[in-house]
């Protein structure tokens, strides 16, 4: 039997993401009685799904400004604790980013039962994902890195 701890930092965030929301797509096609209006949505919609391109892209920026690796799959390569820019708001602005979109793709979709679907996606990162990083972080960079985990929360 596949233990789950097995696929820590093994799928690629975007692969979680695609994922959850193709399931989106597939529930909402599936299940139409759950469909819903909301007025203003588009604007809504594209409100979200560009904050979270932009959470996303800041957050790779400030990699970037410190010289370190933004790969999700070697966080034991990094080079520098990121606290500034969004890293100051969120521990996370990528992957709050991704959920972000997900959450603009389900209203888009306008299926109640896709909403339901985002949850699975937070646990899924924090099991699979975030959980495993900050273990490499706090071994890595100490106190700096408790301290900065007191100070930011995990998503928002």
């Amino acid at each position: 039997m596949l233990k789950l701890s097995s696929l820590e930092l093994k799928v690629p965030p975007v692969v979680h993401f695609a994922v959850t929301g193709g399931a989106m797509y597939f529930v909402a096609k599936q299940l139409p009685t759950f469909d819903y209006s909301l007025t203003g949505s588009k604007g809504l919609v594209s409100a979200l799904a560009i904050a979270g391109v932009t959470l996303g892209v800041k957050g790779v920026i400030e990699f970037r400004k410190a010289q370190t690796t933004p790969n999700p799959h070697t966080p034991d390569k990094a080079s520098a604790l990121v606290t500034e820019g969004v890293y100051q708001y969120s521990r996370n602005p990528m992957y709050f980013g991704l959920l972000t979109v997900l959450i603009a793709w389900g209203l888009y979709l306008s299926n109640l039962l896709t909403l339901l679907l985002l949850p699975l996606f937070v646990v899924v990162m924090n099991q699979l994902q975030i959980k495993p990083e900050e273990r490499v972080l706090a071994k890595k960079f100490g106190e700096a890195y408790q301290a900065y985990k007191a100070k930011v929360r995990r998503w928002i």
